[in-house]
């Protein structure tokens, strides 16, 4: 008997997905996905499976856009990461904080938008890491989707909410990239975010790859932006605008792109097409169960793809997919664990908490 795609999500909704799922609190709006998702018209294979080298700096580098969520100050749970771990199963899987060094934090000027730059010291990347909606002020950024046009003509027009959360850390960050490259002399620097982070973080790409800029990347410091179920952030325009500094930027400097969508999150479908939004990626990456693939470039509007399991008895995880679920991880069970944690007697003394 063939196996049908109810059967392998029935068999992959084993007893610890289901307990998982029972404690969703956020929204993980698989709702948006199933209204406003469009499927992709090839099916994705292990022929499109995304090199194991691009996945490990995929997977370490979204380490640090969930970290940014935390409710524990980075600094201490940096300093304390290896003892907090143990009371943790989550934190486990946030193994690239042992090599990081916290180089600054800030809140932007808007709706206190979170940020952080960290050091690693394995790699040498300078990893700057923009937090997505955690706030109402910030959801009330989010939906403000009429576009303003950029401050220079014939550049395009950007969401307007996303543009004012941008310019109440741009300053701030500038400065700290440009700090941070003088102190530590980094091979890269690496701007992520998840969720509304990846339209901020491309935002603050746009103003990295300026020639002005420039001068930053001279010593073979290369630049890159790893981001999760981003948002469209701007027009067609904006989209060519940012293209054309890549390909200059390209001239003298190393650039890489990875945008990565997820399987039933339907954030990537905000705001819609019909209204004249575009994603800057032209070559996106989706998960789904776990795996990464290549998305073929002609699809890159898409937000959702047919994968076939790759064995009748595959056993796959996050079967349900969702906002919260990339680089097979639980992004809310982080952030209910740190909270835990936050809270808890035994960890008061370490993290400074009154109790």
């Amino acid at each position: 008997m063939p196996l049908t795609w109810r059967k392998v999500k029935e068999r992959a909704e084993c007893s610890t997905a289901k307990k998982m799922y029972a404690l969703e609190k956020e929204v993980n709006f698989r709702w948006a996905s199933k209204v406003f998702g469009t499927y992709g018209k090839r099916e994705l294979t292990h022929h499109d499976y995304v090199p194991l080298e691009a996945s490990h700096k995929i997977d370490e580098t979204g380490q640090f856009a969930e970290l940014i969520y935390s409710s524990i100050p980075l600094s201490l749970l940096a300093e304390h990461f290896n003892e907090l771990e143990r009371s943790s199963d989550q934190l486990a899987r946030y193994s690239a904080l042992r090599h990081a060094e916290i180089v600054a934090t800030y809140r932007g000027t808007v709706a206190s938008l979170p940020a952080a730059i960290f050091f690693r010291r394995d790699t040498k990347h300078l990893v700057v890491a923009i937090s997505g909606t955690s706030s109402a002020l910030q959801a009330a950024h989010d939906a403000r989707i009429l576009k303003v046009s950029m401050p220079s003509p014939g550049r395009g027009s950007v969401h307007a909410g996303f543009w004012a959360l941008y310019r109440g850390l741009k300053d701030m960050l500038l400065q700290g990239i440009r700090e941070g490259i003088e102190r530590y002399q980094p091979s890269e620097v690496v701007v992520t975010g998840h969720s509304m982070g990846g339209s901020v973080a491309y935002l603050l790409c746009l103003d990295l790859l300026l020639a002005e800029n420039a001068s930053m990347f001279s010593n073979n410091v290369a630049l890159s932006v790893v981001v999760f179920g981003a948002p469209r952030t701007g027009n067609a325009k904006l989209v060519e605008y940012f293209h054309s500094l890549v390909k200059s930027f390209r001239e003298e400097h190393t650039f890489t792109e990875y945008s990565i969508k997820g399987y039933n999150d339907g954030v990537p479908t905000f705001p819609p097409v019909a209204l004249g939004y575009r994603h800057f990626c032209k070559e996106p990456f989706y998960t789904a169960y776990g795996k990464l693939y290549r998305i073929p470039p002609e699809e890159s509007e898409c937000s959702l793809f047919h994968v076939p399991p790759d064995s009748p008895d595959e056993v796959t995880i996050f079967p349900r997919g969702g906002h919260n679920y990339y680089n097979s991880r639980d992004l809310e069970g982080l952030k209910r664990e740190l909270c835990v944690l936050a809270k808890d007697p035994k960890h008061a003394h370490l993290l400074q908490v009154k109790l």
